[in-house]
């Protein structure tokens, strides 16, 4: 059901005329839910068990330091007001996955599971994970309410037990806890076979 919601989001505007297409639902599901949001969510997931115990870092720097990421994220929270008040739910989905895919850029940059082979850059990882736990978290936050079953359980991976309880409160960065246990779940959205 959420794949479908999505699919209404990213393709229809509120108000205009959409056609519906299963090669573009598909894709949506496979690029968008599987290989961005759901690829960052278990790439973050593994290294944070590698790397970090298990638990969310304690970033060197403040909130990660900064970061492509962190700056999209800053922008996004800034149109959301107006995005909503428009009802343009397909530009929320937009700037979601422009927050997905600066993540997905930070976890290439970055390349955390080689600098972990160096004890001197342990602070480094930590930023670098802290700021891929907060995309993941701040993406999934904002899709809350559009996508009900599996954001919820993308935060509860993260260790976010209250996400849709106090969502104003997660829509900051650096609202992650440093310490909160990660809970390693299912893949969120499985490759469709066939």
């Amino acid at each position: 059901v959420d794949a479908l919601r999505w699919y209404l989001v990213r393709e229809m505007i509120v108000g205009q005329d959409a056609d519906w297409s299963d090669a573009r639902f598909r894709s949506r599901y496979d690029g968008d839910l599987g290989n961005e949001w759901g690829n960052l969510l278990s790439r973050t997931m593994t290294m944070l068990g590698k790397f970090t115990g298990g638990r969310i870092p304690e970033p060197e720097h403040e909130a990660g330091g900064p970061s492509e990421a962190r700056d999209v994220a800053g922008a996004i929270l800034a149109a959301l007001p107006g995005h909503l008040a428009d009802v343009a739910l397909h530009k929320i989905g937009e700037d979601v996955m422009g927050l997905l895919r600066a993540g997905n850029r930070h976890v290439d940059a970055t390349a955390p599971w080689k600098a972990a082979k160096d004890p001197a850059k342990a602070g480094f990882v930590r930023d670098a994970l802290y700021t891929l736990a907060e995309t993941v978290r701040l993406a999934s936050s904002i899709l809350t309410p559009i996508l009900p079953a599996k954001a919820p359980e993308a935060l509860r991976q993260l260790g976010v037990t209250d996400g849709a309880a106090d969502l104003k409160a997660a829509l900051r960065w650096g609202a992650s806890v440093p310490g909160t246990a990660i809970v390693p779940g299912t893949v969120l959205f499985p490759r469709i076979e066939g």
